[in-house]
C-alpha cells in the first residue's frame, strides 16, 4: 500500500507501520482510504486530516475489476489511439454526449494491456486538474473488453496549432496573438504545470507529444492519452512481444521493449530501462517540445522509427534554429538544453523549476539556471529603466561632441540607436498583444467555467421542474426578510458583501405583482429544493474545496469575503424568481421576466450574457442566463447567475501582468459595455471612441493593435461573449517595458 500522502498529512505522530498491522489484524480491506478512516475513527487522525487526505490521497490502481454494464450507446467513431478507439456515445442515464474509449478487441486477449488500459482509465479519473480529461465511469464486458467514458474533448491538438503556425510562415501572413512566440510559451508554462500535478501524484505520462496535447476553444490546454502512464515505485508492465506501433512510423506509441513514441522518447525510454524512468523522462518530452514550439522544427532529427530511437537513445537532436531563420534567445536556447540533457540528473530538478524558467524568460528576468553576468545585469537594467538610460548616453554623446569633431562616428552610433529603438519598439508592442490576447482567453476560460455552473442550475432546475417535490420546504417570499422580525427566515446574517442580513440556507423569491403564492404552491416547492445546488453553484466558483467545506466556513467566504458570482438563481414562466443568498432587497412591482436577460436567454440556445442594472442595489452585474427547456423544447424559465462589474474589472480586465491601463469590453455592435475607467457608470453603450479600431473590428479583425496619437490600443475576442476586450496604454509606458 502507497502510505506516502498519509505520512505528509499525518506528520511523525503516527507510526503508520504499527497503526498498520493493528489495522490488517482487525481483518479490515486493503485500502489507504479504508485505513484512514479507520484511522480518523480512533482519534489518531482528526477530521481535518481526514479531509485534507480523502481529497488528494494516493493513487490506488487495482488489477481486476468486476463486470459492470452500461448505458453508453455509441453513435461514431472519433478516432483510433495506440490501444483503443474513441467513440462518441449518448449516456442515456444523463442525457449527455460523452467520449467512450474501449480497448481494441485485438488487444484483449492480451493480459499485460489489458491491465495496462484498466490502469490508464484508474490513474485519468483520479488525476483531478482542470487539464485532465475526466473521466465518468468504467464498463467492463462481457467478453473480456474495457471502456471508459469521459467528457467530449473540443479544440485542436498542439500538432494542429503548430502546423497552423507553419502555414502562417509559408503564406508570408503575420501571425495572429494566439499564435506568437510568447502566447506558445504561455501554454507550455501551462503545460508544465499538468505535467507537475502528475508527477506530484506519483505519475509519468511518458508519451508526451504534440498529438496528445489539445489546446481547447479559449486557449486552455489539456493532456491526453495516459494509456502508457507509470506509477514511480512500481514494477512495469511489460509485453515484449506486443506492438501497438505501426512499422516505420516514428509518430506512433510503441509499447514493446521501448514504450513510448519514437520521436519523443527520452534516451532511457529509448534504451528500454523501463524501470528507472521517472518525472524526468517526461521533463525530456518536454524540452523536445519546446524546441519545437519555438523553432518550429522537430527537435529529433530522425526520419523513421529505427532513426529516431536511434537519435532518443544518443540525445542527439537537430540544430536549435528557427525554420525560417529568426534568432533564437540565448536564454530560450539554455532552457531547452538543460531539459534535454543526455543525462536526467542534469536536467532540471522538477517541471515546476522548468516552468520557473520559462516564466522569468517571459519577464525578462534571470533563470534559475543561468544567472546574469555583470554585462548582463547592466543590458537589463538599460531595458527596464531606458528613460535613465537614455538620458545619460545623451550626456555623454554631448560630452564626447566637446572633445571630438569624429561627426562619422556620432552618425554610426545614432543609426545604431535608431535601430535599437526600433526593434525595441516592435517588441513591446508585440509583447502587449500577446498579453492582451492571453488575457483574452483566459476571461473566455472564465466565462467558459462561470457557464458550466448556469449549466448545472438549469440541469438540476429542469430535474425539480419535471418531478413532483420530495417534501415541503419552508417558503420566504423576499418581503419577510425586512418583514416584522418573527416572520424572518432563521439563519439571518449581517453580510458585508451584500450591506444587508443574508442567508444561505433560505432563499429569497419573488413573485410578479399580482401571483397568488397558494396557486403556485407545487412550483415554489420546486424551487425550494434547488438550495443546495445554488449554494453549491455559489462555492464552486470560489474553488472545489469551498463546495465541500462546512456551512460555516462557505458562510464566512460567500457572505464576508465575497466570492466570483454574487447572486445564482433560476426565474420561471410564471414569473417567480428565487435566488441565493436570500436577501429579499426586491422592488414590490417587480416581474423578473422583464429583465433584459430574461428574453435574451429564452431565445438564445445556450448560455447568453449581458450588463443589467441590480435590482436588488449591487449596481451593474454581468449576467450569464440560460433557457431550461425539457426534451419536446418547452421552456419552464431561466437559469441565472452574477458577476459585478466592479469584480469584472478588477479581476478581469485589469490583471497585473499589464501595466497601468484602461480596459474596456465591447459588444458586436463596438459599443462600450463595461470601461474600468468607471466601472460603476451604468451601461449607456456609448461607441468606442477610438474608429480606427472600429473599422478594424467592423473588417472581422478579431485581435490586433493600433498607435493612435500618444495612446496604444489593443484588442482580443472574448467567444463567449462574442465580444472584445481592448487595452488602452500610454505609448510611453508600452515602450518603457519593453518586448
Amino acid at each position: 500500500m502507497q502510505r506516502t500522502r498519509l505520512r505528509e498529512v499525518l506528520g511523525p505522530t503516527v507510526d503508520l507501520d504499527l497503526a498498520w498491522t493493528e489495522y490488517q489484524r482487525a481483518r479490515q480491506p486493503d485500502d489507504p482510504m479504508s485505513f484512514a478512516v479507520w484511522l480518523c475513527e480512533r482519534r489518531r487522525m482528526s477530521v481535518e486530516q481526514l479531509r485534507a487526505y480523502l481529497l488528494d490521497g494516493d493513487l490506488q490502481v487495482e488489477v481486476e475489476c468486476d463486470q459492470t454494464t452500461s448505458d453508453w450507446e455509441r453513435l461514431a467513431l472519433l478516432g483510433r489511439g495506440a490501444m483503443g478507439q474513441v467513440f462518441v456515445a449518448r449516456d442515456h442515464r444523463l442525457h449527455r454526449n460523452v467520449a467512450v474509449k474501449e480497448l481494441d478487441p485485438t488487444l484483449a486477449s492480451d493480459p499485460v494491456l489489458l491491465r495496462r488500459f484498466y490502469t490508464e482509465a484508474q490513474i485519468t479519473a483520479q488525476l483531478d486538474h482542470p487539464g485532465i480529461v475526466p473521466v465518468f465511469g468504467l464498463e467492463v464486458q462481457r467478453d473480456g473488453g474495457l471502456a471508459y467514458a469521459m467528457r467530449i474533448v473540443r479544440g485542436r491538438t498542439l500538432r494542429d496549432h503548430l502546423n497552423d503556425i507553419r502555414a502562417h510562415y509559408e503564406r508570408r501572413q503575420a501571425l495572429p496573438s494566439a499564435l506568437q512566440l510568447h502566447a506558445r510559451l504561455l501554454l507550455f508554462e501551462d503545460l508544465c504545470r499538468i505535467l507537475l500535478h502528475a508527477h506530484e501524484r506519483g505519475v509519468v505520462h511518458r508519451d508526451l507529444k504534440p498529438g496528445n496535447i489539445m489546446v481547447g476553444p479559449h486557449g486552455e490546454v489539456l493532456v491526453l492519452d495516459w494509456g502508457i502512464a507509470k506509477l514511480v515505485g512500481r514494477a512495469e508492465l511489460t509485453s515484449p512481444t506486443s506492438s501497438t506501433s505501426a512499422p516505420g512510423s516514428p509518430e506512433l506509441t510503441e509499447i514493446g521493449e521501448a514504450i513510448g513514441t519514437a520521436r519523443y522518447m527520452s534516451p532511457e525510454q529509448a534504451a528500454g530501462e523501463n524501470d528507472t524512468i521517472d518525472p524526468r523522462s517526461d521533463q525530456y518530452a518536454l524540452g523536445l517540445l519546446l524546441f519545437e514550439l519555438v523553432t518550429l522544427v522537430s527537435a529529433n532529427p530522425g526520419k523513421d522509427v529505427d532513426t529516431c530511437r536511434t537519435a532518443a537513445r544518443t540525445g542527439t537532436l537537430a540544430p536549435l534554429a528557427h525554420v525560417r531563420g529568426e534568432p533564437v534567445p540565448s536564454d530560450l536556447a539554455a532552457i531547452v538544453r538543460k531539459a534535454t540533457s543526455r543525462r536526467r540528473e542534469d536536467r532540471y530538478p522538477d517541471v515546476g523549476v522548468l516552468a520557473e524558467d520559462v516564466r522569468r524568460f517571459l519577464r525578462d528576468e534571470p533563470l534559475v539556471i543561468r544567472p546574469d553576468s555583470l554585462r548582463k545585469r547592466l543590458l537589463r537594467s538599460v531595458g527596464r529603466h531606458r528613460q535613465r538610460a537614455l538620458a545619460a548616453i545623451g550626456g555623454l554623446a554631448a560630452a564626447l561632441l566637446v572633445v571630438t569633431t569624429a561627426a562619422v562616428v556620432t552618425l554610426a552610433a545614432g543609426w545604431t540607436t535608431y535601430q535599437w529603438w526600433s526593434e525595441r519598439r516592435e517588441a513591446a508592442f508585440a509583447r502587449l498583444l500577446a498579453e492582451v490576447g492571453a488575457q483574452g482567453h483566459a476571461i473566455d476560460a472564465s466565462l467558459a467555467t462561470d457557464g458550466a455552473i448556469v449549466d448545472s442550475i438549469r440541469a438540476a432546475a429542469l430535474f425539480a421542474f419535471t418531478h413532483p417535490p420530495a417534501g415541503r420546504a419552508p417558503v420566504y417570499l423576499a418581503r419577510d426578510f425586512i418583514g416584522p422580525e418573527a416572520g424572518r427566515p432563521p439563519g439571518l446574517l449581517a453580510s458585508t458583501v451584500y450591506g444587508a442580513p443574508a442567508t444561505l440556507d433560505h432563499p429569497d423569491n419573488v413573485l410578479r405583482p399580482g401571483l397568488d403564492p397558494a396557486a403556485i404552491d407545487e412550483r415554489l416547492q420546486q424551487l425550494q429544493s434547488l438550495q443546495p445546488e445554488l449554494l453549491r453553484a455559489l462555492s464552486r466558483a470560489v474553488s472545489p474545496a469551498l463546495a465541500q467545506a462546512s456551512m460555516e466556513e462557505r458562510r464566512r467566504v460567500l457572505l464576508e469575503e465575497g466570492g466570483p458570482l454574487v447572486w445564482a438563481y433560476v426565474a420561471t414562466e410564471e414569473g417567480v424568481l428565487t435566488g441565493l443568498p436570500g436577501v429579499g432587497r426586491y422592488p414590490d412591482d417587480w416581474d423578473p421576466r422583464v429583465s433584459v436577460w430574461y428574453p435574451l436567454a429564452v431565445a438564445a440556445p445556450g448560455v447568453v450574457w449581458d450588463v443589467s442594472e441590480d435590482e436588488s442595489g449591487l449596481g451593474l452585474l454581468l449576467t450569464g442566463a440560460a433557457a431550461i427547456r425539457d426534451g419536446s423544447g418547452r421552456a419552464y424559465g431561466i437559469a441565472a447567475v452574477d458577476l459585478t462589474v466592479d469584480q469584472v474589472a478588477e479581476a478581469w480586465l485589469v490583471p497585473p501582468s499589464l501595466p497601468p491601463a484602461r480596459a474596456v469590453l465591447l459588444n458586436a455592435e463596438g459599443q462600450v459595455t463595461i470601461d474600468t475607467a468607471n466601472p460603476r457608470a451604468a451601461a449607456d453603450l456609448r461607441p468606442f471612441e477610438y474608429a480606427l479600431v472600429l473599422a478594424d473590428l467592423a473588417a472581422g479583425r478579431t485581435g490586433g493593435l493600433r498607435v493612435v496619437g500618444d495612446e496604444v490600443v489593443a484588442w482580443a475576442e472574448v467567444e463567449q461573449l462574442g465580444w472584445t476586450y481592448a487595452v488602452v496604454v500610454d505609448r510611453a509606458v508600452v515602450l518603457a517595458r519593453g518586448g
